[in-house]
């Protein structure tokens, strides 16, 4: 192989290899598409790990959010002390309940842990955890070289993708982290079921 076919050739071999060592999952060439299909979707569960700061108290979890049409459930588990708690939240009337673990607390332990878990911002979630920002602006939202959403202000709160994955033929996030009023948030997202 002559010196010029070589110089040629060789640039194009290290990018092929590099994307045979490192393999990226496809993101869908039709976004919009990818976004209708999300915000359509009614029933579905993702499952993963959190790195919460509720009310300038920091916690590792478990992470389990149930979305049923309007009624998402969200239960966190963590190591002995902390235990596993759940909330309902109804998207309609905008009602959270505490439900699961929280029976066998005393008054104060429950109220305690209750005020710090309701400063989640359980209205937003739903759309967050889908990629989907449904009340933000274009100057509100930065997209990464794909196209796909990067961050994005909601309300009084900022929102960042660092990783995407493919779930049923669609590209769902797989890192998020959130902050805003009393609260921080950082997501791995690893178990989608979708309906």
């Amino acid at each position: 192989m002559n010196s010029s076919l070589r110089a040629l050739l060789f640039p194009a071999l290290l990018v092929i290899s590099a994307c045979a060592s490192n393999p990226q999952p496809a993101i869908p060439t039709d976004l919009a598409a990818n976004q209708q299909a999300l915000a359509a979707l009614q029933q579905w569960t993702v499952r993963g790990r959190a790195a919460l700061t509720l009310d300038g108290r920091a916690e590792q979890l478990g992470f389990y959010w149930q979305q049923n049409r309007e009624l998402a459930t969200l239960t966190l588990s963590g190591p002995i002390g902390w235990g596993r708690y759940q909330l309902a939240y109804n998207l309609d009337s905008g009602e959270t309940r505490l439900t699961e673990g929280f029976d066998k607390l005393d008054d104060a332990e429950r109220q305690a842990i209750a005020n710090r878990l309701q400063t989640l911002p359980m209205a937003q979630l739903s759309d967050w955890l889908l990629g989907l920002c449904t009340d933000c602006g274009p100057d509100q939202t930065s997209y990464d070289a794909t196209g796909m959403v990067k961050s994005y202000q909601n309300d009084r709160w900022q929102v960042s993708y660092t990783a995407f994955q493919n779930a049923n033929a669609l590209t769902l996030p797989r890192r998020l982290s959130f902050s805003g009023p009393q609260t921080e948030g950082k997501l791995l997202l690893k178990d989608w079921q979708l309906d």
